[in-house]
């Protein structure tokens, strides 16, 4: 409950502040709820640009941060006054009692769907990150542990990650200073209700009176969203921003541009550009989106200095991370981009190329070196996502929880067949092909597609509203094509939203259990989720038996001196160690000179020289461990073998950092302590070998 309160006190907070900065704004005159959502999205901006600048200083801790919330609290009182007056007049509330009878029932039977999976989701922030967030211990929620450690943001040496734009983890410093990692969901959360918000609002305005309904359960009841909307990632963060902006973009572009409209076109192109750097400020893959809305706005012919002050807002907002990773590391878009800046810090060519190829593994062909094939892939992809959304995964993390449906697509697509289709739906789908197409050539990771998803989910909810209501025009009777068109769309809205509510009540989360039943694991279960709520010891347990590092962590952290470093190898999931650490794969970055060991003694005293005293190996994840040499499960001590076959009598390049690590292993410095579940965890003893 204190999870919930403070989640609720913060982006109130938030959107009191932003409240304030749009109050002069024309364009919101008679969109009380619009406003409302920008405003909360600009002030929550401003929240973590606040925790940013005061990590910058050195001064992440309690006192610092809760005075900066206070004064923010305190400057936007006004704005909280003026936001419950916003929300009495809320537009679609005005808007159900205004509308028919058949609208009200789809509205209704929306909100129903959007409440339920809302409830899942806040009961699904409780569930402790496990091995299906890797991503969220490995860097959204680790590095940020450290930051507050350290009471200052750093760029970790052997962790890239730490120098990505961190806008959302500056949000997640604060869940797990005042809370724990359950407030840093929902932040995470936070952002996916004002995205269905955002969609409601806008699509109110700019479609119909049901479109923004119907898209905004369609992408609250899509698998990936809901999973992502109960754990720190940042894609509902940046999808948004990128969303608002898009909006903004589009209110901007439909507006004649006459001397009496130019005011309000150029308070939408300012919007776009606030909000499009707040998407800067949380991915690198913002760029996109960047360049494409300003594309629109030149393609309709809006004036140089409109689009002037689109760029110009973008950029200022989001620069401060990009300044501070040229400043930091040499390289704005660190670690990307290497040919381009050759002078990046701790990392190389031959780091650069195979973390390119990692990226391009995903998906399926789509180099423009082969320029038929890519065509006939990228037409593909729509079909794939649905049939083949394995390739569009981690390895070993295909569940349910990672499937975006076939909805969104059909919907789309039947676009095509509705006579004089609203521009702005249009212009909507058109920014969300073409990224679409650059996801395609730049990364095929599914889960960077819930950025898109709310723009491809109003416009689906356009085409629903507008087959739904096909040829009832207030006539008893219609012909029974259109009839069936209405059935069908019904059919398919009500069976998506029942597959929602089946899955998180029926399917298990152990792939043991989904093999039995003959159905796939997923990650969000409700029944799970509910009892580890009201057993706060079940999150322990569920830990221990689904997160293969997390006895050796516990070990860790119960038997070595608290200031005792650590150093991971084939594993970067940290999040749970209470101890300082370095990512020790080689790959990961130039700060442990390996290049210049000859043997595992320099590797011996280079650790001990930096204070590092333990050893954690994740055998999973051994390159040897191929499935002809899976790892042993029934003798005792399976590990230790695994790790003599595996590491100290396997063959590596001369002079890699595995042979030298090989090497150390056969030190009487190095001992085995621990061994479990794959991991085995070594202490480093002092002296000379």
């Amino acid at each position: 409950m204190k999870s919930i309160l403070l989640i609720i006190l913060f982006v109130w907070i938030g959107a009191g502040a932003g409240r304030i900065l749009l109050n002069h704004l024309s364009v919101f005159a008679s969109k009380s709820l619009e406003r409302a959502v920008y405003g909360a999205a600009l002030g929550l901006l401003i929240s973590a640009y606040g925790v940013f600048f005061i990590g910058m200083l050195g001064q992440l801790s309690f006192w610092p941060l809760t005075l900066w919330w206070i004064v923010l609290a305190a400057a936007g009182l006004k704005g909280q006054w003026l936001l419950i007056q916003d929300l009495r007049h809320a537009a679609p509330i005005a808007d159900f009692k205004a509308c028919s009878k058949y609208c009200q029932i789809v509205i209704g039977i929306c909100l129903l769907i959007l409440l339920f999976n809302a409830f899942v989701a806040i009961v699904a922030c409780f569930r402790p990150p496990g091995g299906h967030e890797w991503d969220a211990i490995a860097y959204h929620l680790a590095d940020i542990k450290i930051f507050l450690a350290d009471h200052k943001i750093t760029s970790l040496p052997t962790e890239h990650h730490s120098n990505f734009p961190f806008t959302m983890e500056m949000l997640y410093a604060c869940g797990l200073l005042y809370d724990s990692y359950v407030l840093a969901n929902l932040f995470h959360f936070a952002m996916a209700a004002l995205t269905a918000l955002a969609m409601i609002s806008t699509g109110t305005r700019l479609l119909n009176k049901t479109s923004g309904w119907i898209g905004a359960a369609l992408f609250a009841t899509a698998p990936m969203v809901l999973w992502e909307a109960s754990t720190a990632y940042i894609d509902l963060g940046f999808g948004l921003f990128s969303l608002l902006s898009a909006l903004a973009v589009v209110s901007a572009v439909l507006i004649n541009s006459d001397k009496e409209n130019l005011k309000s076109q150029l308070e939408w192109i300012a919007l776009a550009g606030l909000t499009m750097g707040g998407a800067l400020a949380m991915k690198y893959l913002a760029l996109v989106p960047l360049m494409l809305f300003g594309g629109l706005l030149l393609f309709r012919r809006v004036t140089m200095k409109s689009v002037l002050i689109y760029f110009g807002a973008a950029i200022v907002i989001g620069a401060p991370w990009y300044i501070k990773n040229m400043v930091w590391t040499h390289n704005p878009v660190y670690p990307f981009l290497f040919k381009v800046f050759p002078d990046s810090r701790y990392w190389s060519a031959d780091r650069a190329v195979p973390y390119q190829a990692e990226q391009d593994s995903f998906g399926y062909a789509h180099s423009l070196h082969a320029p038929a094939e890519s065509v006939r892939d990228l037409i593909q992809t729509p079909w794939r996502l649905l049939a083949n959304a394995d390739k569009f995964a981690n390895h070993g993390d295909y569940t349910y929880s990672v499937l975006i449906g076939g909805l969104f697509t059909a919907l789309c697509f039947s676009l095509l067949f509705i006579k004089k289709a609203d521009r702005a739906a249009v212009y909507i789908l058109c920014l969300g092909v073409l990224q679409l197409i650059s996801w395609f050539f730049l990364a095929q990771i599914g889960r960077y597609l819930v950025s898109m998803i709310p723009m491809f989910g109003l416009v689906a909810g356009y085409a629903a509203s507008r087959w739904l209501d096909y040829g009832s025009s207030g006539k008893k009777s219609m012909p029974w094509q259109n009839r069936l068109l209405q059935i069908t769309t019904a059919f398919l809205l009500f069976g998506q939203a029942f597959l929602s509510i089946w899955a998180v009540i029926a399917l298990p989360t152990s792939a043991r259990a989904s093999m039995e039943k003959g159905v796939m694991p997923t990650v969000v279960s409700l029944p799970e989720d509910l009892a580890v709520l009201l057993d706060s010891d079940k999150r322990t347990e569920q830990l221990r038996r689904t997160l293969d590092i997390y006895a050796a962590d516990e070990w860790i952290n119960a038997n070595t001196d608290i200031t005792s470093g650590v150093i991971i190898y084939d594993d970067a999931r940290g999040y749970y160690l209470d101890r300082p650490y370095l990512w020790g794969n080689g790959e990961h970055s130039a700060y442990i000179p390996y290049k210049s060991m000859k043997s595992g003694s320099d590797l011996t005293k280079w650790l001990t020289d930096h204070g590092i005293r333990t050893v954690m190996i994740n055998l999973k994840f051994s390159p040897n461990n191929v499935p002809s040499e899976e790892l042993p499960n029934g003798p005792s001590h399976s590990e230790a073998l695994a790790l003599q076959r595996w590491y100290v009598d396997a063959k590596f390049p001369a002079g890699s950092w595995r042979t030298i690590l090989a090497d150390a292993l056969q030190s009487p410095l190095w001992k085995v302590q621990f061994e479990g579940n794959g991991v085995v965890v070594i202490s480093i003893s002092s002296g000379s070998q």
